[in-house]
């Protein structure tokens, strides 16, 4: 209507007439009423390239010329009314759009007429009721529902004149399809973008599920495990227990330890005494000098030498009870093995006392030789 793109006829609807009794009927079985007719396939492609370029849509075009070689057949030989016929378009040159859009749709006043013509023996019909209820010629059959199509047909026609725009509602309307496409654009690009925000939180939405099913098969495992910790708590409980028994034999084997302990304090203060007499000894040779000097300095050393296995011997000692110490407190903590333990301790013992004599021994020889040494 701008002029912008000429041969342009409007909608098909618009281009004619029906009586309102068929509203219901042509708005039903003609889907094409909101095709737009234009001459030719030049304006057609000129109208999609407009509304392409200012995004305000799409549409459908019905180009006159490639329908004006329809052939259309005399209304006598149908038992019915057809839907064609009742059409008044606007312009005869517009029958050939109207045919293609209806073909020879039938209409009947009920379904059971129309069941009747569509369903005859010697040809199939297309047939629609003044309800809606549409039958095709595939056999399949449609209608029903709370709303019925209707107003697909124009009551007044393209060419009353009051449908046409003033200049200035045009120039109106062309601003708002700018600002409308402006705002499309805009509402485009905002969708664009939030689209990629999707796809980003779709991605940390698949990590964290990920996460959280590792999350949740840990925590099944550690739930397992806990609830077979404390199935076999009591018997844990019970294993730890330290039978009347087994504390009896740790109350003896620390006696038995403390009273090697004094023994060992004991030696400990002999062997004392006797490295102080030693010392004594190797002050006075080392007094008496010449060549008695040598003599008693090798005996010395030899003391010395004795003193100092002696001194080892007893570290030994300590060791040897550090470990019987060890041992008492392995069997307060398993009590099945504390009987070995004490056995070892005992003979641990047994043979610190024999250290402790071979001790005993070495210093005396160590005295007699003082005591030679004197002489």
């Amino acid at each position: 209507k701008a002029g912008k793109i000429p041969q342009i006829y409007g909608r098909l609807g618009d281009l004619g007439t029906i009586a309102d009794k068929y509203d219901v009927a042509i708005s039903t079985a003609c889907g094409a009423l909101n095709h737009i007719v234009v001459e030719n396939t030049a304006t057609a492609q000129a109208c999609c390239d407009l509304l392409r370029k200012t995004s305000a849509g799409v549409a459908t075009f019905l180009i006159l010329e490639k329908q004006r070689a329809l052939k259309i057949p005399d209304a006598s030989s149908f038992p019915k009314p057809r839907l064609f016929d009742l059409v008044s378009p606007s312009d005869d040159k517009f029958l050939p759009a109207f045919y293609f859009a209806l073909r020879d749709t039938l209409v009947a006043e009920t379904l059971d007429e129309a069941s009747k013509v569509a369903y005859a023996k010697d040809r199939r019909y297309r047939v629609v009721t003044l309800e809606g209820a549409l039958i095709d010629t595939s056999g399949t059959m449609s209608g029903g529902g709370s709303k019925v199509a209707k107003g697909g047909m124009s009551k007044k026609g393209a060419d009353s004149g009051e449908s046409a725009l003033s200049e200035k509602q045009l120039k109106d309307l062309e601003k708002m399809i700018a600002q409308s496409s402006d705002e499309l654009t805009k509402v485009r690009a905002k969708i664009q973008s939030l689209d990629k925000m999707a796809v980003q939180w779709e991605k940390e939405a698949d990590t964290l599920e990920t996460e959280a099913s590792k999350l949740e098969m840990e925590m099944a495992a550690l739930a397992k495990e806990a609830e077979e910790l404390q199935a076999n708590m009591s018997v844990y409980e019970e294993e730890a227990k330290v039978s009347k028994d087994d504390l009896a034999k740790i109350k003896d084997l620390e006696a038995a330890v403390a009273t090697h302990e004094k023994a060992l304090a004991k030696a400990k203060s002999k062997s004392d005494v006797l490295e102080a007499k030693c010392k004594e000894l190797q002050q006075q040779i080392m007094e008496a000098g010449g060549s008695k000097l040598k003599m008693q300095r090798t005996k010395v050393e030899g003391m010395q030498k004795a003193l100092d296995e002696a001194t080892e011997g007893i570290s030994k000692a300590k060791v040897g009870i550090k470990a019987s110490l060890k041992a008492i407190d392995k069997s307060e903590a398993a009590a099945a093995a504390a009987e070995e333990e004490a056995v070892a301790a005992k003979a641990a013992v047994e043979g610190l006392k024999a250290e402790f004599v071979g001790v005993e021994s070495a210093a005396l020889v160590v005295m007699e030789a003082y005591q030679q040494a004197q002489k």
